[in-house]
């Protein structure tokens, strides 16, 4: 499965309460779209809310003079609603919940930005084979229910295709930045420590304007 390395740094980061974060681990984590994708077609227990359409050229979040377009920032946040799983006595509607997930998403969009950033200066490049090969999974494993599915979500095929380049490139960058973490590819967290430690340099010298409460 596909495994988009930001995520996990900000739910490390998490500010909110232990119950809360571990109930929206499944949502934040869900919003990199192959394990979305599988929570939301097979494991949530209803459909997904109606998708809301930004207005044209609308921005969520500024990152180094770069702009997030905030249909972006929407439909990673109905997706994230989507795939939702609270634990008992934990209401997905308080606005504590939604604040908080709302919030998560818009850091994760912010990270994947620097991410993207960083992979420039690096000169890694996502082939745009790799692109099609995974896409081309997650639609073996979607089936039929893929279009569905992004239609319901606020995707295209196009933005399938950007997301999907936007994971492989972040997991990249997470490699080349933890190539010299002690103990190897095989320690997990050791890597991901080392990546959230990164991560955080990364956002102390960038400049960051949030637009989104």
């Amino acid at each position: 499965m596909l495994s988009w390395p930001v995520f996990e740094a900000i739910i490390a980061r998490s500010i909110l309460s232990p119950s809360v974060e571990e109930s929206m681990r499944a949502s934040v984590a869900g919003a990199a779209v192959l394990a979305l994708l599988l929570v939301a077609l097979g494991c949530t227990g209803g459909p997904a809310p109606a998708a809301t359409t930004a207005a044209p050229g609308a921005v969520a979040a500024v990152v180094n003079g770069r702009a997030i377009p905030m249909a972006l920032y929407q439909a990673q946040l109905q997706a994230a609603l989507a795939s939702f799983a609270p634990e008992p006595g934990l209401d997905p509607s308080s606005s504590e919940v939604q604040a908080a997930l709302r919030d998560q998403v818009l850091e994760m969009l912010i990270d994947q930005a620097l991410a993207e950033q960083a992979a420039e200066r690096m000169g890694i490049r996502v082939d745009e084979a790799q692109v099609s090969a995974e896409v081309e999974r997650i639609r073996s494993q979607a089936g039929s229910d893929l279009a569905a599915w992004l239609e319901a979500n606020g995707y295209t095929e196009d933005t399938l295709r950007d997301q999907v380049r936007s994971e492989l490139l972040g997991a990249a960058v997470r490699d080349q930045v933890t190539k010299d973490v002690p103990g190897g590819a095989g320690d997990v967290r050791l890597r991901q420590e080392a990546f959230m430690r990164w991560l955080e340099g990364e956002r102390e010298r960038a400049t960051i304007e949030r637009r989104v409460e």
